[in-house]
């Protein structure tokens, strides 16, 4: 009996010991004051943010930037963390689908990031960047830009800001050019 309970408590304290270790190697990892930063029809570069509002800038889920003769992803400013602080790196993606959301126009596309420690098991991830968003789109057609993140660390894993799944979109219109001649009208 005596080896029988000795036993018993030996498995108990080896169980116990062994799932306390799993959430320690498990911790949990996430995101606050993420942003996306887009320079519209030249003009200079604003902070749209995705995840949760973080006070500052304007929300990019759900955001119209009209009919725009440009808009260029200048930059990415993301700030993260994980419990072990061991978070690895990180890339921000997005695609270009149809208005409706039924075409894929731009494939997913990861964009890595630089980063930086910032103290206790919190991280920055930077990067300064030139993407055309218009590139190889057709003029006078509605689209749904989409923007999503990912994290990631050895003992936390991958740790994603996409929105539930559904990414953060925002739509906008490649303005339809002028069309032009070659003459130019010089009597007054």
């Amino acid at each position: 009996m005596k080896t029988h309970l000795l036993r018993s408590i030996l498995v108990l304290f080896i169980s116990v010991n062994m799932f306390s270790n799993l959430n320690e190697v498990k911790g949990a990892a996430g995101w606050y004051a993420d942003y996306i930063i887009v320079a519209v029809n030249g003009s200079g570069s604003a902070y749209y943010w995705i995840g949760a509002d973080p006070t500052f800038g304007t929300q990019l889920q759900d955001h119209d930037f009209g009919t725009v003769s440009s808009l260029v992803i200048t930059g990415v400013d993301m700030k993260y963390w994980g419990d072990n602080g061991d978070r690895t790196g990180g890339a921000f993606y997005y695609k270009i689908m149809s208005s409706d959301g039924n075409t894929v126009i731009v494939g997913d596309t990861e964009v890595l990031w630089d980063q930086a420690f910032l103290g206790g098991n919190d991280f920055q991830g930077t990067k300064t960047l030139d993407i055309n968003v218009l590139n190889s789109l057709v003029a006078a057609t509605e689209y749904k830009l989409h923007i999503w993140a990912k994290s990631w660390g050895t003992s936390e894993g991958d740790s994603w800001l996409s929105n539930n799944g559904a990414n953060y979109v925002a739509s906008f219109r490649v303005e339809n050019p002028t069309e032009w001649n070659g003459t130019k009208d010089h009597r007054r």
